[in-house]
C-alpha cells in the first residue's frame, strides 16, 4: 500500500509539473483599448502559416466580458473585414483566417463597442516548426 502511495503521488507531481510547463508564451501580446482588454489566441498555437481560428478575448477593468462588442477581424489590408461569431456572452468571439510571412502576418481586430471603432494590429509571430 505504501509503494502504491508513492506511486500515486509521483504521478500527482508529473501531471502537475506537466501542466505548468506545458504553458508557453502567448500568441500576442494584450492591448487595451478604452476600458477593454484586447487579447488574441490564435489555434493552433504556436501559430503556423496557413488558416488559423483566431480567439478575440475581450474584458473590462474589472474583467468581466465584454460581450455587446461586434468583432471583426483580417490578415491583409485588401481584405474585406469578417465578423467573428460569439461564443455566447462570455467576450470570446471567434473567426477563421489565413495567416503567412509577410504581409498576412499581422492579424486586424475591428471593435465596434457603444458607439465606437478602432481597429488595433496583433503582429503574429509563426512557428518554423511544421
Amino acid at each position: 500500500m505504501n509503494g502504491f502511495l508513492r506511486i500515486l503521488g509521483l504521478v500527482a507531481i508529473c501531471l502537475v509539473m506537466g501542466c505548468e510547463f506545458g504553458v508557453g508564451a502567448p500568441d500576442t501580446v494584450a492591448q487595451k483599448w478604452r476600458n477593454i482588454d484586447v487579447r488574441v489566441e490564435t489555434r493552433p498555437s504556436p501559430p503556423q502559416s496557413g488558416p488559423l481560428e483566431f480567439l478575440v478575448i475581450l474584458t473590462d477593468d474589472q474583467g468581466h466580458p465584454a460581450w455587446s462588442a461586434m468583432v471583426e477581424i483580417r490578415t491583409s489590408d485588401t481584405d474585406d473585414w469578417k465578423q467573428c461569431i460569439q461564443d455566447g456572452r462570455v467576450g470570446v468571439f471567434r473567426r477563421s483566417a489565413v495567416v503567412n510571412a509577410g504581409s498576412r502576418s499581422v492579424v486586424q481586430v475591428q471593435i465596434h463597442y457603444q458607439n465606437d471603432t478602432t481597429v488595433l494590429r496583433f503582429p503574429i509571430k509563426l512557428s518554423t516548426v511544421n
